[in-house]
């Protein structure tokens, strides 16, 4: 059995920020029940760190089942169509088929602003920025 090393990690985003993302995304959960806090906060916090909790992930999927041939960050493309499928989906899709989901577009600017962080996060990783981009 292959022991997980940071570097492996690193290639898909899983090192201390994404770490520190999980982390807001995970307090948000378990303290927004019960804390008073800024409409906004309650209302797109979760949205903003969504991208980059999940998107690591996903891509990590997509590796392992070989779907996905870099091991590298996400491209703006690949976080360009996801931001999209999942706007459609969560946005879309949910609010015909949960009664209690509503649509919300603040919530598609709250899923591409986390998806801009985890972008440009991923710029320091690489040499250049025409690479990041090739995914456009």
């Amino acid at each position: 059995m292959m022991a997980l090393r940071m570097p492996i990690l690193e290639r898909y985003g899983v090192h201390p920020v994404w770490l520190v993302t999980l982390g807001c995304y995970g307090i948000h959960v378990i303290w927004a029940p019960h804390a008073s806090m800024p409409s906004w906060v309650s209302s797109y916090w979760n949205d903003f760190w969504m991208m980059p909790c999940a998107l690591p992930v996903v891509l990590w999927v997509y590796c392992f089942l070989g779907l996905r041939s870099s091991e590298g960050p996400a491209t703006a493309g690949e976080i360009l169509s996801h931001g999209v499928l999942w706007a459609f989906m969560a946005e879309g899709l949910a609010p015909e088929l949960f009664p209690h989901s509503v649509r919300d577009p603040w919530d598609v600017l709250a899923y591409f602003l986390g998806g801009l962080l985890l972008f440009f996060h991923g710029l320091k990783g690489r040499h250049s920025t025409h690479h990041a981009l090739a995914g456009v």
